[in-house]
């Protein structure tokens, strides 16, 4: 599959905000652009700021950071468990570092219909050997290929169930074509203090290559 970069444009927001601030302030995760991918023409979901598309490095957005401890709380709120090993009790800019660079992949996407990418590590980015500017803001699905789509949906209809499941195992593909499993990941729905939906995530530390271009 291929990506495009997406742009931000806050001005000119559309549809709801992604998220809501512990304080009752809302704030927009996304803004709606329109991307023009192979088999997703038009699909809303430019995320962020101008700032973090362009510089590549998507800690100088503050909205970015607050998803990051938002992550790592709803996390730990319905596993117990500390999300990619980020210690506990850290100011917002260390937890967002923290898992920025953490050799865990995390990513996760937002309540959309078709749900948009809106967070990625730097192992996520490697694994699916993307930028940031490439991998945030398209449709989740693409992560696996055609193929594998409809084993993926299931396991989120099975999220919405459960809440969180672990030991979860699937195929997914990268940028380039290329296949390769996950094993032993944790889906979580993300969700506030109040309980409402924000979206869901994924983690995963096990991962490997497949023989070919899909051949296994």
């Amino acid at each position: 599959w291929s990506s495009d970069v997406c742009s931000s444009d806050l001005s000119s927001s559309k549809g709801t905000p992604a998220w809501r601030l512990r304080s009752g302030t809302v704030a927009p995760v996304c803004s709606y652009g329109w991307g023009h991918g192979r088999g997703h023409d038009a699909v809303p979901g430019a995320c962020y700021t101008a700032a973090a598309m362009a510089e590549h490095d998507p800690l100088v957005d503050p909205h970015v950071v607050t998803w990051s401890t938002v992550l790592v709380e709803s996390f730990h709120r319905v596993t117990g468990d500390a999300l990619a090993a980020v210690p506990a009790g850290l100011d917002p800019s260390s937890t967002a570092r923290a898992l920025w660079e953490a050799e865990t992949v995390v990513l996760s996407h937002g309540t959309q219909d078709d749900p948009i990418l809106n967070y990625a590590n730097r192992a996520a980015l490697r694994r699916w050997a993307c930028r940031w500017d490439e991998f945030v803001g398209t449709p989740s699905r693409t992560t696996a290929a055609p193929a594998d789509r409809a084993e993926r949906a299931t396991a989120f209809e099975r999220l919405r169930e459960l809440g969180w499941t672990d030991g979860y195992r699937g195929v997914r593909v990268d940028r380039h074509g290329h296949y390769f499993e996950i094993d032993d990941a944790v889906l979580w729905e993300i969700r506030d203090d109040d309980g409402r939906r924000l979206g869901d995530g994924a983690t995963f530390s096990i991962s490997r290559d497949l023989p070919g271009d899909g051949a296994y």
